[in-house]
């Protein structure tokens, strides 16, 4: 009967694991210095829909503005956000 070398694929899976969390970190950097980059009202209207998690409705109110804009505000940002960071995962 053949035995199976637990502790060799332990070690795999931990290299993975640390390989997977370095990826996730340069990832998160550079999400944060595309986001840095942005003018601070997309700053502001993404921050409050998806860090806050505000309403179009909410965030009308804190924008003094209308929920349809609030959609054209966010669409705007998140294209701006993309082509920051387009560069960087076409790669």
């Amino acid at each position: 009967m053949q035995q199976f070398d637990w502790s060799a694929d332990a070690a795999d899976h931990s290299l993975k694991t640390e390989e997977l969390q370095e990826e996730r970190a340069q990832d998160i950097l550079q999400v944060s210095v595309a986001f840095t980059a942005l003018k601070v009202r997309d700053q502001d209207v993404l921050t409050l829909r998806y860090f806050e998690e505000l309403s179009y409705e909410d965030i009308a109110n804190v924008l003094n503005t209308s929920t349809s804009n609030v959609g054209v505000k966010l669409n705007r940002a998140l294209k701006r956000l993309s082509k920051h960071l387009t560069p960087i995962y076409n790669d």
